[in-house]
């Protein structure tokens, strides 16, 4: 079988995106790799990265003839995601049309009874999901009634019966051993299309990659989706894992920036000291940046964080005037002192 998995054209529209620079979608790219351990077929289709517009979806559609196409979705591009959705029904009425994401995952219902052309709603973490709805349609062989039936034993999922009501499964238990997970399959997407830069002062625009270490958060912020996509149980990928990933991209992309996109760092500061002490094992000549909070953060913890701020042996004044020209250890210590709420670290960090 064949899955399509599309970011619809326009991509996303915050604003630190709004420079021509992108990055890859985290969440596509593990369902991607978790179907192609399980020889399953599986295209990953950036519109926006790749210059589709809505006459290119359909010809790729036609041709590539998927039994399944699958959309992301975020509240900001979910007109996009669903004109997608309407396009691959018009243009391949067979096909199961699925669609993922925090916009998704959080109005299941209301999308599914807004869109009639949408089949199912992926809710939260999609890797395990996403295999079990493709084994689904297999074993199916084209037949709805038994789909249908198939459908309601997978977790995780919301779905239009064949009486056309909108029928929920019980949620998706979290992935708990996330090492268990490939790496994210980059090699399934054009990724020096992204132009995915982060300017580093004293070296200019390097190119960087994003990489979740952990999911999740402990928090509770009234403004965050996390507890929702995530949960607040914070799980975590071994210090080993995080910078095998890491060198991996140095290695096959020319790495020079990471960007963690967690949504709490350092939830876990020993496991921060750990990850650092493994960049400098290996000498990684990187530079890195997280988004972290302020009462988690101690004065060893940063200094640290500092050693590791481009490994090569030239670049010890760099790493102390980037540092500096930022904000000094001492004034964290202060703010740490003065305010609770989450911030994220200088950029070159």
């Amino acid at each position: 079988m064949k899955i399509l998995l599309f970011v619809p054209p326009g991509g996303y529209f915050a604003e630190r995106w709004s420079k021509g620079s992108t990055m890859p979608t985290l969440g596509l790219l593990y369902i991607g790799a978790v179907l192609e351990k399980e020889d399953i077929d599986v295209r990953i289709v950036p519109a926006e990265v790749l210059g589709l517009d809505w006459r290119g979806i359909r010809k790729t559609i036609r041709s590539e003839r998927p039994d399944v196409v699958g959309v992301t979705s975020t509240t900001e591009n979910r007109f996009q995601s669903f004109k997608l959705i309407r396009i691959a029904r018009r243009t391949l009425p067979g096909v199961l049309t699925v669609m993922g994401g925090p916009h998704a995952s959080m109005a299941a219902a209301d999308t599914l009874s807004h869109i009639p052309e949408l089949d199912v709603v992926v809710r939260g973490e999609g890797e395990v999901t996403t295999l079990e709805l493709c084994r689904a349609v297999a074993k199916a062989g084209g037949d709805r009634q038994s789909l249908w039936a198939r459908l309601a034993a997978i977790d995780g999922i919301s779905f239009r019966d064949a009486d056309g009501n909108v029928v929920a499964t019980r949620p998706r238990a979290p992935i708990a051993d996330l090492d268990s997970l490939p790496f994210p399959a980059f090699h399934l997407i054009p990724f020096d299309k992204y132009n995915f830069k982060i300017d580093v002062p004293g070296h200019g625009p390097l190119q960087a990659v994003n990489i979740m270490a952990s999911r999740g958060c402990p928090f509770d912020c009234n403004f965050c989706a996390t507890p929702i996509n995530w949960g607040r149980h914070v799980r975590m990928r071994s210090p080993e894992n995080v910078v095998d990933e890491i060198e991996m991209h140095v290695r096959e992309r020319g790495v020079r920036v990471v960007f963690f996109y967690d949504d709490t760092f350092n939830a876990s500061p020993k496991r921060v000291e750990r990850i650092c002490d493994l960049i400098i094992e290996r000498k990684l000549d990187i530079f890195w940046r997280a988004e972290v909070r302020l009462d988690l953060i101690t004065r060893p913890l940063l200094e640290k964080m500092k050693k590791t701020l481009g490994m090569t042996p030239s670049s010890r004044h760099q790493r102390t005037r980037l540092w500096k020209s930022s904000i000094s250890i001492d004034l964290w210590m202060i703010s740490r002192r003065t305010r609770s709420e989450p911030a994220s670290m200088p950029n070159e960090t």
